[in-house]
């Protein structure tokens, strides 16, 4: 007995419409669950929350490289 489902594909962003219409046109099953929300925050409103100094950064993005570049020192 073979089984007919179509195999399925996890997505675990939020997806666009036009690209999920475009998903669902492929014959595979599409699942469209956001694990992950990303909340954008002005950094005037967490800026202050800095350590004065520090060792080390870590970075997990550009975004953030880019956020916090004026701030700091080389």
């Amino acid at each position: 007995m073979h089984n007919h489902r179509k195999p399925r594909i996890l997505f675990t962003t939020q997806l666009k419409k036009k690209r999920l219409a475009v998903l669902h046109s492929t014959g595979f099953s599409i699942e469209n669950i956001p694990f992950i929300n990303f909340e954008y925050v002005i950094p005037a409103m967490w800026i202050s929350q800095l350590p004065d100094e520090t060792d080390a950064w870590i970075f997990t993005s550009k975004k953030a490289v880019k956020a916090l570049n004026p701030v700091i020192d080389d």
